[in-house]
C-alpha cells in the first residue's frame, strides 16, 4: 500500500481539542447538524477533478456526528441528494484543493 499523505479519517461524537502530530496540510471537519442520518462520499487525491480520486470512504453520519480529514491533498465530499432517500442520488462534488494549516468545519 502507497501512502501519499498522512491521513486520519475517524468517525466522531465531538472533536475536544486538536489532533496531535499534525505536521502538514490542516483538518477539514465534516460535521451532519440537520438530518437523522445522511450518507457521505469523500475521496481524496491529487486531482481538483473529484471523479479522478480514489474513494476514500462512504459514511452514514447520525445527528450531531463529525467526521475529521488531516491531509495536504485535494480533499472532495458529497451527501446524498435526499438524506434516507439513496435513490435521489448525490449533491454536486464540494472541493478544498488544500486543507489550510488550521482546523476548518463545514456543515453538510
Amino acid at each position: 500500500m502507497i501512502v501519499r499523505t498522512l491521513v486520519t479519517v475517524m468517525m466522531l461524537g465531538s472533536l475536544g481539542g486538536t489532533l496531535a502530530g499534525q505536521t502538514t496540510g490542516g483538518t477539514l471537519v465534516l460535521h451532519n447538524a440537520q438530518w437523522d442520518s445522511v450518507r457521505v462520499e469523500a475521496r481524496l487525491g491529487l486531482s481538483p477533478e473529484c471523479e479522478a480520486n480514489p474513494v476514500v470512504a462512504v459514511r452514514t453520519l447520525r445527528r450531531g456526528q463529525r467526521w475529521a480529514f488531516v491531509s495536504g491533498d485535494v480533499l472532495c465530499w458529497r451527501r446524498e441528494r435526499r438524506p434516507g432517500d439513496a435513490n435521489q442520488g448525490w449533491t454536486d462534488w464540494e472541493r478544498l484543493l488544500s486543507l489550510p494549516a488550521t482546523r476548518n468545519e463545514v456543515e453538510l
